[in-house]
């Protein structure tokens, strides 16, 4: 099957990174972690777009398709981001603007293992928005609802399920906060539901994943793990990048690509290896968003 639209819901943000040069679990080696005060030096610090919603649309535009965009920002989205994700040729249509609030902001510092720690400042996003999105004028679309304010993430996706419309469910670190109960139905009406392993663990003790229809399981180098009805269908294995520069934003990178092969009616196997490989191009860049790639360029990488 394939679809006329591509929506993506997700959070806008202004990422800061930055880099400690030494390991992250050296710091809690025999340490009572209820008990904590630490600090990580890091001498270099970097200013990026991102947020998972304009890191995936960012990542999906690249095959020459338009995405549209449904978040919130604060004032201070304009003019750079907009002009950038606007030269992206992304649609910016239900992207709301509240005149007195900031653009979400996440902290992440990456150790040289490639661990990371954020920091997460929903700024607009704190509170429900009303985004204006009207799914019966998207008949035929794929939504995928990845994290920003979790009651705008519930609603849309029981407003694409009345409506038919396929979604991918895809909470990331909001994970932790649905409860059960509602994480239980959006599970269950999911097209898709994308996970890592980490996530993966948390929603099975608090939900039975065995009842989404499909599942990917993302597993960084290790690749990722299709499941369908609670049963291991294939494993994708990961692409070896030219070079590792930063691990941040590959799982949106991936969710970029992985769209990207679903529009087209790829079959999900397919469409999985055309995130694995959106999500090494970004591994290869610094930010999440300055990779660049062509469509031919990437179907000739993919093939060989």
């Amino acid at each position: 099957m394939s679809y006329k639209k591509i929506l993506i819901a997700g959070s806008v943000a202004f990422d800061f990174i930055f880099t400690y040069e030494g390991l992250f679990q050296d710091h809690f080696k025999g340490q009572d972690l209820s008990n904590l005060s630490t600090c990580f030096f890091a001498p270099k610090r970097k200013k990026f777009f991102g947020g998972c919603g304009g890191n995936i649309a960012y990542t999906y535009s690249l095959f020459g398709d338009t995405p549209i965009l449904i978040s919130a920002v604060g004032s201070d989205f304009e003019p750079d981001y907009q002009e950038w994700l606007s030269k992206h040729d992304i649609d910016l249509t239900f992207v709301k603007k509240i005149k007195d609030g900031d653009t979400a902001c996440a902290y992440i510092v990456t150790d040289k293992k490639g661990n990371q720690l954020t920091t997460f400042y929903p700024g607009a996003t704190i509170e429900k928005q009303d985004l204006g999105v009207d799914f019966q004028k998207f008949k035929d679309s794929l939504l995928i609802i990845s994290p920003m304010n979790l009651e705008n993430m519930i609603e849309l996706a029981d407003d694409a399920s009345a409506h038919g419309i396929d979604y991918i469910f895809d909470p990331g670190q909001q994970i932790t906060l649905f409860p059960p109960g509602i994480m239980s139905r959006i599970v269950e009406n999911a097209y898709l539901v994308i996970l890592n392993e980490y996530e993966y663990g948390l929603a099975k003790e608090k939900v039975n994943m065995g009842k989404a229809k499909r599942l990917i399981v993302t597993k960084g180098g290790e690749g990722s793990e299709i499941i369908e009805d609670g049963v291991h269908i294939c494993d994708i294995p990961a692409i070896e990048p030219k070079a590792v520069l930063d691990p941040t934003g590959c799982g949106d990178a991936y969710r970029g690509g992985l769209l990207h092969g679903l529009k087209e009616g790829l079959d999900l196997a397919k469409a999985c290896e055309m995130g694995t490989l959106a999500a090494t191009y970004s591994i290869e860049k610094e930010g999440t968003q300055n990779h660049k790639f062509d469509l031919g360029g990437f179907l000739e990488r993919i093939s060989g």
